[in-house]
């Protein structure tokens, strides 16, 4: 049974105690991410994130990696539209010298103008990367549409050009603002004495002081986007053709959440959906192709993505709208219900047996639901789901004349891309 608890300056800490672990997994959240940002600064948040890594007042970035060889060397992070993680997972004994490693690293970094420099070149690497990644790309460029120019339509890393022109006292701004106590949640899963390590982390963490100049922040509230109906196409030296389709759904920590599992593993996300059975193993479309969620605070969409022969990417498409429209219109048959249910449940429980899934599943539901959410409520919920409510939600998301599509595909076949595209707009009547 995970415990909340909460340091004297208000930092949030999640404890679940798993006895029969030999492990810890840890994990420091901060609510900061690139939603926080203005075009300005489209792709801070993200270089503060790697900045974390090269340095503290007191250690050099060789330091740092030689503490975490030391106890595992698995000390990691991502930055997301609304958070920052900075997570790990070591021995027991080893849970000390995590924490007062993740307490340098968090509050007192060094950003120097040397090591600046050098992790703008990783930066601008990995924003190659994802360039030459067109299922991530397809991905970026149809949420990038649909948002506009709010917050939620830019790009994680940012553009070259906007890190190109990052300066120390930009990072040290945003670090100033966001890591503070109030925005940060600490998860600890696996074992570990709870009394012991509510006394270090007071010690480490809960002696940083809540910055009076930036409380405002902490309580900032990010309007919605209003979403755009859109269609965009992208050319690339490249042989496949990449779809993304996107609809407007639910946010996250909806009441319909356990709905959307549902009514998703039947449509994309599993090996048994309709998608993967029609258009993999009955037609031999694609490799690839599934559905799947992208949920924020106040809003979410629902995506289906396939990779095929550009020759065959009218016929796939045209494909997949049927599918959507057939499950829209006649919804789930009982079998698919109970089938779906069942799955969704065992993968929840497999995916709840490590310290590194608990962690993260901990502190996600208190961002999101301002409590941490036993597994047997979980799956009670889920058991509750009817076969109308799945059905009504369906016909309720599920519309053709609100999908919003991607593609990307070979220069060559641009021609039939720009068929498509008209195809697209005529199939779901988007002016």
């Amino acid at each position: 049974m995970a415990k909340i608890f909460q340091l004297t300056n208000k930092i949030r800490v999640i404890l679940e105690f798993m006895p029969h672990f030999k492990t810890v997994t840890t994990g420091v959240w901060i609510r900061a991410g690139s939603v926080n940002e203005t075009k300005k600064t489209n792709g801070l948040a993200h270089m503060l994130e790697h900045m974390i890594f090269q340095g503290t007042t007191t250690r050099s970035a060789k330091e740092i990696c030689a503490i975490t060889a030391q106890i595992g060397d698995d000390l990691n992070a991502y930055t997301s539209e609304e958070y920052t993680a900075y997570y790990s997972t070591t021995i027991t004994q080893d849970l000390p010298v995590l924490l007062e490693l993740l307490s340098d690293m968090l509050f007192h970094p060094k950003f120097g103008t040397q090591e600046i420099r050098k992790e703008k070149k990783v930066i601008l690497e990995e924003i190659d990367m994802y360039e030459d990644s067109p299922e991530d790309l397809v991905h970026e460029l149809l949420q990038k549409k649909i948002f506009g120019s709010h917050p939620l339509g830019f790009s994680i890393s940012g553009t070259k050009e906007r890190v190109k022109q990052f300066q120390r006292e930009d990072l040290f701004e945003f670090w100033d603002t966001y890591y503070v106590p109030e925005r940060m949640v600490i998860s600890i899963a696996g074992a570990f004495c709870e009394e012991e390590t509510l006394t270090k982390l007071e010690q480490l963490f809960g002696k940083e002081k809540i910055k009076k100049n930036t409380t405002k922040f902490s309580e900032e509230k990010i309007p919605s986007p209003i979403l755009r109906q859109s269609i965009c196409l992208r050319k690339k030296d490249m042989e496949q053709l990449h779809i993304n389709l996107a609809v407007p759904a639910i946010h996250a920590g909806h009441k319909d959440r356990f709905l959307f599992s549902v009514v998703n593993s039947v449509l994309g996300g599993s090996n048994h959906s309709r998608l993967f059975q029609k258009v993999r193993e009955e037609l031999g479309l694609a490799y690839s192709i599934y559905s799947y969620g992208n949920s924020f605070s106040n809003v979410g969409l629902w995506h289906i993505d396939s990779t095929v022969n550009p020759s065959k990417g009218a016929y796939c498409l045209q494909i997949i709208l049927d599918i959507i429209h057939n499950l829209s219109k006649n919804g789930l048959t009982k079998e698919e219900l109970e089938m779906h249910k069942r799955q969704i449940m065992i993968e929840t429980m497999l995916n709840d047996e490590g310290t590194k899934a608990r962690m993260s599943k901990q502190v996600s539901n208190l961002f999101t639901y301002g409590k941490v959410i036993p597994l047997k409520e979980w799956l009670d919920d889920l058991e509750k789901v009817t076969l109308s409510q799945v059905n009504e939600f369906a016909a309720s998301y599920l519309k053709l004349n609100q999908l919003s599509l991607c593609l990307i595909g070979p220069k060559g076949q641009i021609d039939g891309l720009e068929k498509l595209k008209r195809q697209f707009k005529k199939w779901t009547n988007i002016s």
